[in-house]
């Protein structure tokens, strides 16, 4: 009598398992992802429409009043005529790190780091925002970018 060859049913069973595994991990991951991309959408948007509208006084009256007391009008007004004169208008974003942080009695801060594509390039804006009373407000904003090589944002 010959012997009985050994079933492979095991091995098929844990193929099974581990595509499975994988395939709820990418359908996770993409969800985690789109969360990501998403987040700071309220506080971008309308930043980079002003940018793009070049509404100065408006970019700063929604900002913090921290911001507006520490950089005031004219600088402001000279960092956001700089991004666009060498950046253009900002027209997509990649989020690449949030980090929110609460503090005991003064709200919420949130910062933001995007690869942004503008008209004439690329840049990474660091966006900071806060939010006390339920609004998110700009409280700093920085851009780098090769094409604001030899220029001060301050």
């Amino acid at each position: 009598m010959a012997p009985k060859p050994r079933s492979r049913q095991w091995l098929w069973w844990v193929l099974g398992s581990v595509v499975l595994v994988l395939a709820l991990l990418t359908v996770g991951g993409l969800k985690v992802w789109h969360v990501f991309q998403s987040a700071g959408r309220e506080e971008i948007v309308p930043l980079h429409e002003a940018m793009k509208r070049g509404d100065l006084a408006g970019i700063l009256a929604a900002a913090d009043p921290a911001y507006q007391q520490e950089v005031g009008q004219e600088r402001s007004d000279k960092l956001f005529t700089l991004i666009h004169d060498k950046m253009g208008d900002p027209v997509s974003y990649t989020v690449l790190n949030v980090n929110k942080s609460a503090y005991s009695g003064q709200g919420v801060k949130m910062t933001l780091v995007l690869d942004t594509t503008f008209t004439k390039g690329n840049g990474q804006e660091t966006l900071v925002f806060h939010k006390d009373d339920g609004t998110w407000k700009m409280l700093g904003y920085h851009c780098r970018s090769s094409l604001l090589k030899g220029h001060s944002e301050k």
